[in-house]
């Protein structure tokens, strides 16, 4: 299934957002989905601080979010200029989805 991933992108290499923010996520190759160091049994390390313990590679099946980003001035997010949409490939049998918050409709 293709799906999109937000990923911090320094110095040409992709990075994961906030849980294991220092590790470099490798293109072009299958990777498993990690954890993150754990600070306890509810809570994952990153760097934002404590985290609740959601394991697994997060992503979307459009490239679009409206809680990750700049606050501007006028209220509106804009997406942080060192992240970028990658395409991903997840296998289905990895694949748990979630309507936590309720599905969306785009305009």
């Amino acid at each position: 299934m293709k799906t999109y991933k937000m990923f911090r992108l320094k110095n040409g290499s992709l990075y994961p957002l906030f849980v294991n923010a220092n590790k470099e996520t490798p293109i072009g190759e299958w990777i498993a989905a990690e954890i993150g160091e754990k600070k306890d049994g509810t809570h994952v390390k990153s760097r934002l601080g404590a985290l609740s313990l959601r394991p697994g590679w997060h992503s979307t099946k459009t490239p679009f979010t409206d809680w990750i980003g700049e606050r501007q001035e006028d209220g509106t997010l804009a997406q942080r200029k060192d992240c970028v949409w990658c395409e991903c490939e997840v296998e289905g049998n990895q694949l748990e989805v979630t309507d936590r918050y309720g599905s969306r409709d785009l305009l």
